[in-house]
């Protein structure tokens, strides 16, 4: 009997060979998991499961990351209490800047460091004062008087 035309009856049999890994992806990938885990480490909510299929998906979405990390400056805001923002430090009505802290109430916050919570440029660096009513942060500012501020911290706060 002839064999059918098209069939591999007469073909050598390969042998099975493992996958071939390629070095660069194998680089990137590692690449990936330590970006990703500096990000775990800095509290970004940033979950990635890093695989051959979605490799492109992946390092776009690590990037797009890390670029946003670097433009908006991602950091733990603190109020110049030194208590935790849990929302962005906004402008209010009256010209100073504020957010929400745990259990919905607002306090005072700079909205980047080394300016005042009124948007004032400080002359100093955000100070720690500590009397017996409590802690406070504030700085001199360039026109002379001193304001509170608050500060920007990826570490938390002493």
């Amino acid at each position: 009997m002839a064999p059918l035309q098209g069939s591999n009856q007469y073909r050598p049999q390969r042998l099975l060979e493992p996958p071939r890994r390629h070095f660069a992806s194998d680089q990137l990938k590692n690449i990936l998991r330590h970006h990703i885990s500096l990000l775990k480490r800095e509290n970004c909510a940033i979950i990635l499961k890093v695989t051959a299929g979605n490799m492109k998906l992946a390092l776009i979405a690590c990037l797009l990351a890390l670029c946003a990390a670097a433009v908006y400056g991602q950091c733990t805001q603190y109020t110049y209490r030194s208590v935790r923002c849990v929302n962005d430090c906004r402008a209010d009505g009256d010209g100073s800047y504020q957010c929400m802290i745990s259990g919905g109430a607002f306090d005072y916050c700079s909205p980047s460091n080394g300016v005042s919570y009124k948007n004032v440029r400080c002359a100093s660096s955000c100070a720690k004062k500590v009397n017996l009513f409590g802690q406070w942060y504030e700085c001199k500012t360039v026109n002379g008087d001193t304001q509170y501020c608050g500060f920007c911290s990826s570490r938390p706060a002493a």
